[in-house]
């Protein structure tokens, strides 16, 4: 059973730059409605005078930002601020970026491209890793398929960005699509932009994976006369892959390849508290079953044998 890890946050003042030339103070923005999904953190945003809306008082939050624009709002966070280049405005940002090691020299061959969400996500990633030194990341490496498992499309991104994409999830700065997919490839509109900044500056926000595993009591050997042979609690709040994984390698260890998929199969029936699965019973040993049920409202699903 994973235990859950406290992690600390430290909260940095941003500025967030999502444009480049000088803006007219909005007073409101004009295309912000209170039913929009990140109206909250636009407006949190907005009103600490961390964003302003363009010359008309539009916020356009379904418009790309770009990789300069990102990358100064990341230089501005680590609290450096410059004026803007002669020759090209963004230049003093990319310099500093490229010296805080948020950047690498020909990482990007063109800063004026949209950035992706891939490579926004290795920017804020690098940016909080300078802020807060040496991370205590969990699922890095070995425990990392309990986080993966949960990203429908992980396979799809680029091996390059696998690693901070991770690290974004558990360091709570991202969350995902509601399929479970991070879409890696398509760029960050404004309001993701907005979304991702004020967790940075508000630890409040920031909710960091916790995979909250699965119970395995293993009386197999009999010690304790008072319980069963064994029992396993999967809770449908947690990844549901990892858990099914560790399940069927426990199950064939105890049975075989055919009984385990019949259990699994039923198993699988019930994914959210509201599903019922009524006891059923499976032929173990001899004088021995293998019980599967889980009643509504429960979250978790119990196989026992006794």
């Amino acid at each position: 059973m994973v235990k859950k890890v406290a992690k600390c946050s430290i909260i940095v003042v941003v500025l967030f730059f999502l444009s480049t030339s000088s803006i007219v103070g909005a007073s409101a923005l004009k295309d912000l409605k209170s039913t929009n999904w990140y109206y909250e953190n636009v407006m949190v945003l907005f009103n600490r005078g961390i964003i302003e809306g363009d010359q008309y008082g539009l916020f356009n939050a379904e418009q790309a930002i770009t990789r300069d624009q990102f990358i100064k709002t990341m230089v501005v966070a680590l609290g450096y601020q410059y004026e803007n280049g002669e020759k090209y405005w963004a230049q003093p940002y990319i310099d500093k970026a490229i010296e805080l090691g948020i950047i690498k020299i020909g990482e990007f061959s063109e800063y004026r491209k949209a950035i992706s969400r891939g490579e926004m996500a290795m920017l804020a990633v690098r940016a909080v890793e300078a802020l807060e030194g040496v991370y205590n990341y969990i699922y890095v490496n070995g425990e990392q398929h309990k986080l993966t498992d949960t990203i429908a499309d992980f396979n799809s991104i680029p091996e390059d960005k696998r690693p901070y994409i991770i690290k974004s999830y558990e360091q709570g700065l991202i969350k995902g699509y509601e399929n479970n997919s991070f879409k890696s490839m398509d760029f960050l509109k404004r309001s993701e932009a907005c979304t991702v900044i004020r967790r940075v500056i508000d630890k409040n926000q920031r909710v960091g994976f916790v995979y909250m595993g699965i119970e395995i009591l293993d009386n197999l050997d009999g010690k304790d006369p008072e319980l069963v042979d064994f029992s396993i609690i999967i809770n449908t709040l947690s990844p549901l892959e990892p858990q099914y994984r560790e399940t069927e390698e426990f199950l064939i260890k105890i049975t075989d390849t055919n009984k385990t998929q019949e259990i699994m199969n039923l198993v699988k029936t019930k994914t959210r508290g509201d599903q019922t699965i009524s006891s059923v019973f499976f032929e173990w040993k001899k004088g021995k079953r293998i019980e599967v049920i889980s009643t509504k409202g429960s979250i978790g699903i119990t196989i026992r044998g006794w």
